[in-house]
């Protein structure tokens, strides 16, 4: 009510997700993912799903993919990237493993149905030469819709389709079409089209599911969008962003709180907190509290594991030395989860900005 967003029951599900960062977010994408596939039964309904989550952004003028590109336009020429983890690294070439399969399953499909038919059935040039994820899916879906007008081709096509690696393929675009990088959160006006982006794409989702009948759909985009919708409520009001984070590893996920008092422009000494939560493969539940204040920066890692602590003491110099050639003072902490004194968001977010007057009590004597 102080923040003038209107009490329902939506509102408060998603004032408990944000205050609780129980990864509502990273849930929901992950149900988005199963259920989209869910849907896929033909080359048509992939290409329906691939529309939605890619849509017009996906070539630009130049021919190159606007959002979630790692790499370079169909000529191979490299384009500048920053320098990721290998973790990132990893991630990315299990996924290019991933694209490489399914390639060779298609082609193997073709290749036995020319034997078949004596025919000469040609593999689209952008699907086998592409190694953008989101390029990689138009071609795939714009091929097996093409392919699925073939009677011997039909039942082999379906199978690939319903296959565990077109699953995973499909669940990565998912993730990249709902999450942000991290180097793009530094940027608000990036925040704010994300956000639009998001919720103009799950108003599509929407409108597939009630085209497909598909309640359950239709229910995880509605969650996401109240989330979404509540989190462009919540940035009316002060400077307080929660995005799903991606690309932090082959199998990991994680949200990012940034948050200040005001939503003045920042002067030299305000200062200005984040909070991420991670959930990794082999580090398991980590939090990392970040105070900026001036030059100054303050970290505490919040691990759950005895020997995650000592990985992170063993090489938190590295951390603290490169924030140092960038011209910081870093102070750096790291202790096990204490479930007492974790990420309070009322306290640390709300309360600054809305503090709760005190409530005194009174009483009068009718008779005087």
């Amino acid at each position: 009510k102080r923040m003038g967003i209107e009490v329902t029951d939506d509102s408060l599900r998603s004032y408990q997700n944000y205050k609780e960062y129980n990864g509502a977010m990273q849930r929901d994408i992950a149900a988005l993912g199963e259920k989209l596939f869910e849907s896929v039964d033909s080359g048509k309904a992939l290409s329906d799903v691939v529309k939605l989550l890619v849509g017009d952004e996906l070539l630009t003028g130049n021919g190159t993919v606007e959002d979630n590109s790692k790499e370079s336009t169909k000529t191979g020429a490299q384009t500048q990237q920053p320098v990721g983890t290998q973790a990132d690294e990893k991630a990315d070439i299990a996924q290019k493993n991933l694209m490489s399969d399914v390639k060779n399953m298609v082609a193997g499909m073709v290749d036995n149905y020319n034997a078949a038919t004596g025919r000469s059935l040609k593999l689209s040039y952008e699907f086998l030469n592409t190694d953008n994820l989101a390029r990689f899916m138009n071609e795939f879906a714009r091929m097996a819709e093409e392919f699925e007008m073939e009677p011997l081709l039909k039942n082999k096509l379906h199978g690939v389709l319903k296959g565990d690696k077109a699953s995973r393929l499909l669940n990565e675009l998912v993730r990249d079409t709902f999450s942000m990088k991290m180097t793009d959160v530094a940027d608000s006006e990036s925040v704010k089209e994300h956000i639009a982006k998001t919720l103009d794409k799950l108003s599509s989702v929407s409108e597939y599911a009630a085209s497909n009948q598909s309640a359950e759909l239709s229910n995880v985009a509605s969650r996401m969008s109240n989330n979404m919708e509540f989190l462009n409520s919540m940035n009316q009001f002060m400077a307080a962003v929660q995005v799903p984070i991606k690309n932090i590893g082959e199998h990991g996920e994680g949200e990012l709180y940034v948050y200040r008092r005001n939503k003045q422009k920042c002067g030299e000494n305000d200062t200005v907190k984040a909070f991420l939560h991670l959930d990794m493969e082999h580090l398991g539940a980590l939090d990392i509290y970040v105070t900026l204040k001036g030059s100054s920066v303050a970290t505490n890692f919040k691990v759950e594991d005895e020997s995650v602590l000592d990985f992170l003491e063993t090489n938190m110099e590295q951390l603290t030395k490169k924030l140092a050639e960038d011209g910081y003072n870093v102070t750096a902490s790291i202790s096990k989860t204490d479930d007492s004194a974790g990420f309070d968001f009322e306290k640390e977010v709300i309360a600054p900005v809305l503090p709760v007057s005190d409530v005194r009590r009174f009483r009068f004597d009718m008779k005087a």
